[in-house]
């Protein structure tokens, strides 16, 4: 058996005590962490971040339209905290940080606040855990900058590896579907389960209604966003090449399970889970998907930060 699989079968054993122990004191365990909103200027832009626990320092990337409280709800920033220096941040665009309208200000720049909030905290090194959008960033991530990171999550994403133009001119229409409705179909319909049919118009207009009636939703800046994205692909052979340990976790109802094979083959060693009957919206929210996150963490961590 290879050293890197006796270290994840270590990684994996060590998890499984952990969530042993941790059930057995969830009674007594609080449900929140008491986080403190801080922030930083990001060239400009007002990014919020929340900074709990001790150890290797792990960062946290939410998807499109969300913000740190994904990693609340789903109980990863709180889990992870145990044993890790935890660092979450709202996406410009998002949540509590600054929201532009420019598309320039987005794309390559997702990537390069993480990049200065690394510098502004003094980290040489730190892991990377995105789902969906900040998976996206993530692969992005440990194209262009390598050195500054022992491991790499993709959830939900795998990278922008396999664009084309199609792809660019449907982030446009996307985006006008955004201005208008707060919500774009093109975007809805590409992250459904596998099968399952068209979404009605009285939903539509239901979630649109939803959208608009959500003050931390700015449509104009998620439209600036999608526009944005493709300042932050990366071609086939640059995915090939990344030599940062990574591992993939997707639904199996996940359009994207397809893209991230495609990846595999790319890079026949890079770890793929695939949650059995989960899609886009619910495979975060898995138990597997925390419980294999934090095995891989255990399994990379950093023996040296010079």
């Amino acid at each position: 058996m290879s050293r890197s699989l006796r270290a994840l079968d270590t990684a994996l054993a060590v998890t499984l005590a952990w969530f042993l122990g941790l059930a057995q004191a969830s009674a007594a365990a609080p449900a929140q962490l008491q986080l403190r909103d801080q922030f930083f200027d990001s060239n400009g832009v007002r990014i919020r971040y929340v900074d709990v626990g001790a150890g290797d320092p792990v960062f946290l990337l939410h998807g499109n339209g969300g913000s740190v409280q994904e990693w609340e709800t789903t109980g990863v920033l709180q889990s992870l905290s145990h044993d890790f220096r935890v660092i979450a941040m709202d996406a410009r665009g998002h949540g509590r940080s600054d929201k532009p309208h420019d598309p320039a200000a987005y794309g390559r720049e997702l990537s390069l606040d993480v990049l200065r909030l690394m510098d502004h905290l003094g980290i040489q090194k730190a892991h990377l855990i995105g789902y969906s959008m900040g998976a996206q960033t993530v692969a992005h991530l440990i194209v262009i900058k390598p050195e500054r990171f022992a491991s790499a999550i993709l959830g939900g994403a795998p990278g922008r590896f396999y664009w084309t133009e199609k792809d660019i001119s449907q982030a446009n229409e996307n985006a006008v579907e955004r201005e208008r409705d707060c919500i774009s179909r093109g975007m809805l319909e590409a992250r459904a389960p596998v099968g399952e049919p068209p979404m009605s118009d009285e939903e539509f207009k239901r979630r649109s209604a939803a959208c608009f009636a959500n003050k931390d939703f700015d449509r104009f800046a998620l439209a600036a966003l999608g526009r944005g994205q493709a300042t932050q692909t990366i071609t086939r052979e640059q995915a090939a090449a990344v030599g940062v340990p990574t591992l993939g976790i997707v639904g199996s109802l996940d359009g994207y399970l397809a893209n991230f094979q495609e990846l595999q083959r790319l890079r026949p060693e890079m770890q793929l889970v695939a949650i059995e009957g989960a899609a886009h919206g619910t495979a975060a929210r898995s138990p597997q998907f925390l419980s294999s996150a934090h095995a891989f963490l255990l399994a990379h961590r950093i023996t040296s930060l010079n």
